[in-house]
C-alpha cells in the first residue's frame, strides 16, 4: 500500500523483501538486526493477521525483559501483518549478543506456532515505581478520515511492559487494532492506535479511554 512505502525507506523495504523471498519454510517470519540509526534492535514480523497478534507480541518481549522503542504495525491486502519493532535491552542498549538475538527470535515463533502463551502483564504494579519523570496520562480520540478508523492516542511515562497492558485493555474492549505508531522520547511515551469495533458498532471511547487508565495504573481523568 501507498502507506507502506511512506512509513518505510528504500533500505528498510529491501531488507524486508529479501527476508521474505528467504523464507522458504512458508513459516511465519521472524527476523532480527541492528539499526544504528534507530538506535536499537530491529525486530521484523511477517505472519499472517491474528487479532491477538500486538498482545502476544509485546508480552512476549516484555516478558523477555524488553523494551519497545519504536513500532509499526501494518497489513496487507493480502493478509499478512508487516510488523518492526526498535527494541532495547534491560539496560537500555542494543541486543548484540547473537544469543540472547536468537532466543528472542525462537520465542516469538513458538509464540506464533502457538506453542508458548505469554503471561499476561499484572497491571497497575509497574506505575507505582514509577515517581520521576512522570508525564501525565492524556488518551485522544479522533477519527482518521481517510480510513473511517477510530484513533487512539496515548501520552505518558514509558515504563516496563506499557504496550503490553494497552493491548490487553484495547483487547477486552472487544476492538480491532489495524495499526499503530509507537514513539519513546526519552521518558515520554506517544502511542497511535488506529481501531474499529468488531462488529460495526460504534466505539465506546469513554470505555476504553477508562480501561487503559485502569490498565497503566492511573486515574481516569
Amino acid at each position: 500500500s501507498k502507506e507502506y512505502f511512506w512509513r518505510y525507506n528504500a533500505k528498510d523495504v529491501e531488507w524486508h523483501t529479501q527476508q521474505i523471498i528467504n523464507n522458504s519454510s512458508n513459516s511465519s517470519l521472524v527476523t532480527i538486526r541492528q539499526n544504528n540509526e534507530r538506535g536499537g534492535t530491529e525486530l521484523f514480523i511477517y505472519t499472517p493477521v491474528q487479532n491477538s497478534l500486538f498482545t502476544q507480541v509485546t508480552a512476549t518481549l516484555a516478558q523477555l525483559g524488553l523494551s519497545i522503542v519504536d513500532a509499526k504495525i501494518m497489513q496487507s491486502k493480502e493478509g499478512m501483518t508487516l510488523d518492526t519493532y526498535v527494541i532495547l535491552d534491560q539496560d537500555g542498549e542494543q541486543i548484540n549478543d547473537p544469543y540472547q538475538t536468537s532466543r528472542i527470535e525462537e520465542r516469538l515463533k513458538e509464540m506464533l506456532a502457538g506453542d508458548y502463551q505469554p503471561p499476561e502483564i499484572i497491571r497497575g504494579t509497574q506505575q507505582r515505581q514509577l515517581k520521576l519523570f512522570k508525564v501525565p496520562v492524556q488518551i485522544y480520540f479522533s477519527q482518521e478520515e481517510s480510513s473511517g478508523l477510530t484513533v487512539v492516542e496515548v501520552i505518558s511515562t514509558d515504563q516496563p511492559g506499557l504496550l503490553s497492558q494497552i493491548a490487553y485493555a484495547l483487547g477486552e474492549q472487544k476492538v480491532i487494532l489495524h495499526n499503530a505508531r509507537i514513539t519513546t522520547l526519552g521518558e515520554r511515551a506517544e502511542d497511535l492506535f488506529f481501531i474499529s469495533s468488531a462488529n460495526n458498532q460504534p466505539i465506546n471511547e469513554e470505555e476504553i479511554k477508562e480501561a487503559i487508565f485502569q490498565a497503566i495504573g492511573e486515574e481516569g481523568a
